[in-house]
């Protein structure tokens, strides 16, 4: 099938949704975790973050154009038809992180891309649906209301969940709803903005762990909270778990499909802009404020001054819950389809899930459903926000981030006879040992605070 020039802008939005997400109300606290030195390693964690998933995307295309340069020496001469039809059938079998990573390590390869991307997927998704208990049941405390618990909210969203995420199979077909997602995220980005330049930071005394205490804003903490900050920082640039879906799913080939991945850098440059006003707007305000258990990792709580009820409504803060909420009701089909379609390809089901009537077409979406049921039963189990995003991105976006895109590329690279160039080399060593740091240090106090969460 030709690609479509606007999908790539589709692919884009698409990717854009799930980047900027949830990820940015953690920013400020995880700045209030390590220090102003946090501010330096968003950009650092971003800039990573680009090179691993462009080279990623390099890796797929140097796979794909070998195959299909085989497949047309292999044809008889003079059927360009049939040969440029078996050259992008050959391209196909590298669409997908398992791939390629089979591809350059072996079976032992596909198992742990496999592992990781599900550990990360099901974990984002797990996210999302406690984000949406945690926001709503604060915009009830705002209009002092009781209707529904944290775990009732997450069993509602999940079934509104069902329309696109277990009836629609592809990312395209949600594209009017992170279209939508994006735009709400912008939203509460400037909100978030302009709400910390209106609070006072003797507001947010009450988020302390002794709120008789000031408020401090050191350039650097400790181990601990440089660690948490990374892997939130992590969690927030763990977009390149996606691409390889929307890549297959908005059919980008070709030139295309280049123009996409080039994309990342500068899509990465501008959400590392975008973060690092969002984050010391939060921090200048707050402080080490935002680093305490009230705050559970999301800005918003503390700039509410994480009160459990208030007698007026902060119109700036209504407006942000609500719209980051929405968001993330919107984007939680990105993820989710990237897990559900791997899913479906292990199983040898996908072609029987797009091409089949209504009522087999519901049998073979079972699945997903079991997927989406899985995804709700842990958001209910573990409604903890800022304890469940250390510990998915310790173990899964560390190494699906920053370690496997480096090691799959030096791989293809080697099988193909390319020579490494030395800033591959230097940039690869980089992230290898950031991740492998990141991921030990915050896997460790991680589990620490996820224990104490479900001690408390």
């Amino acid at each position: 099938r030709k690609p479509r020039p606007d999908y790539v802008v589709r692919a884009a939005l698409a990717y854009a949704c799930t980047q900027v997400g949830s990820g940015l109300l953690a920013l400020a606290p995880a700045v209030g975790n390590a220090g102003w030195v946090g501010v330096p390693i968003i950009v650092l964690c971003g800039l990573c973050g680009a090179y691993t998933s462009y080279t990623l995307g390099w890796t797929i295309f140097r796979l794909q154009a070998a195959v299909g340069e085989q497949s047309l020496e292999s044809s008889p001469s003079g059927s360009d038809t049939d040969g440029s039809s078996t050259a992008t059938s050959s391209e196909e079998r590298f669409q997908s992180y398992e791939d390629v990573s089979a591809q350059a390590l072996g079976i032992s390869g596909r198992i742990l891309a496999l592992v990781l991307q599900a550990l990360m997927l099901i974990g984002v998704c797990t996210i999302f649906l406690v984000l949406i208990g945690i926001n709503a049941v604060q915009l009830e405390q705002m209009y002092q209301v009781e209707w529904l618990t944290k775990r009732q909210v997450i069993l509602l969203a999940a079934a509104l969940e069902l329309v696109p995420c277990v009836l629609m199979t592809t990312v395209k077909e949600t594209f009017i709803l992170t279209a939508l997602g994006a735009l709400c995220s912008a939203i509460c980005a400037v909100v978030v903005v302009i709400s910390a330049f209106t609070t006072r930071p003797s507001a947010l005394r009450t988020c302390l762990e002794d709120p008789s205490g000031s408020i401090q804003w050191p350039f650097v903490t400790d181990l601990k909270g440089l660690s948490l900050c990374w892997n939130t920082v992590v969690f927030s640039f763990g977009g390149i778990n996606v691409l390889p879906a929307l890549l297959v799913d908005f059919h980008s080939r070709g030139v295309l499909a280049r123009a996409l991945v080039s994309f990342t850098w500068r899509s990465y440059l501008f959400i590392i802009f975008f973060y690092v006003i969002v984050a010391v707007s939060g921090f200048a305000v707050g402080g080490d404020a935002l680093a305490s258990a009230k705050v559970d990792s999301n800005v918003l709580i503390g700039l509410q001054g994480c009160k459990d009820s208030s007698g007026t409504v902060d119109w700036s803060l209504l407006v942000a819950f609500a719209s980051i909420t929405l968001h993330v009701v919107l984007a939680m089909p990105v993820p989710f389809h990237a897990c559900a379609e791997t899913l479906e390809l292990m199983l040898g089901i996908r072609e029987k899930t797009l091409k089949s009537s209504c009522a087999w077409g519901l049998f073979w979406r079972l699945p997903r459903l079991l997927l989406l049921a899985s995804c709700t039963a842990l958001a209910y189990l573990l409604p903890f926000f800022g304890a469940l995003l250390n510990v998915v991105a310790a173990i899964a976006g560390q190494a699906t981030v920053f370690i496997l895109p480096i090691i799959l590329s030096w791989a293809i690279q080697r099988q193909q006879k390319y020579r490494i160039r030395l800033y591959d080399w230097l940039l690869g060593i980089l992230c290898l040992f950031v991740g492998v740091l990141g991921g030990v240090t915050g896997l460790y106090y991680g589990l620490n605070d996820l224990i104490g969460a479900l001690k408390g």
